[in-house]
Order: structure tokens, then sequence, then C-alpha cells
């Protein structure tokens, strides 16, 4: 068993959903990023964003060249097969946000998500 101590009480903390932020272009920075891997096996990194309206995930198959491509470019990565995920933490970037509904096809539940459509570094 492992025990969790939190920065604070569950009673202070905002919510019980994640806030989907609407369409639109926001600044951000990279809090957090973990590697997985997609359905169908490919490996993927997961992205934290942090912006000031709120977060925003990103899960990134190694598939979607052109999103890895944009990544890669924001620690200066212009060619070469490899990259350490790490140094993309803290970067700050502009992000494009657009929104879609994605239906669970095993449940049918529909939901609303927010999709990272470009990146682009600070200038």
């Amino acid at each position: 068993m492992a025990v969790i101590t939190l920065p604070k009480d569950v009673a202070d903390m905002q919510g019980d959903e994640f806030k989907i932020l609407p369409a639109g272009t926001y600044t951000g920075s990279i809090e957090r990023v973990d590697l997985g891997q997609t359905r169908t096996g490919n490996q993927m990194f997961k992205v934290l964003w942090k912006t000031e309206q709120g977060y925003v995930y990103d899960n990134v198959s190694i598939k979607a060249e052109f999103k890895v491509k944009q990544y890669t470019k924001l620690i200066g990565i212009e060619e070469g097969n490899s990259f350490d995920t790490d140094d993309l933490i803290g970067v700050d970037a502009i992000i494009e946000i657009e929104n879609s509904n994605y239906t669970n096809p095993a449940t049918q539940e529909t939901r609303q998500t927010a999709n990272i459509k470009r990146i682009t570094p600070m200038a």
C-alpha cells in the first residue's frame, strides 16, 4: 500500500472534472512528458501543457510526423532520429486548440475534447 500526502485538503481542491479549454490560441508551457503506446501499439509521448486558462493534453504518436516535428523544433532539433523528451519540460510555445466531439465506440458516450492542432515556438 502507498500513502500519498496531498499539497492541500481535498475539500479545498477545485472541481471534480477536467475543464476543456475553448478553441483558440494560447501561450503555454510544457509541465510534463510521459511515454506510452497508442491503442494500435505505436510509441507515443503524452504532453501536459499549462496555460493561464487551464491545462491541455497532447498525445503524440511517433507516426504523426508533422506533430513530432513541431515538438522537435521547440528544442532546436532539425535532424536526427532521436530526442530526449525531458528537454521539452519547461519549454514555452504558442498552441492552437480546436475542439471536437469524441464518441466512445464501446459505450456510445460522447464528450468534448480539446486538440492541439499547431505548436509554434516563441519568437
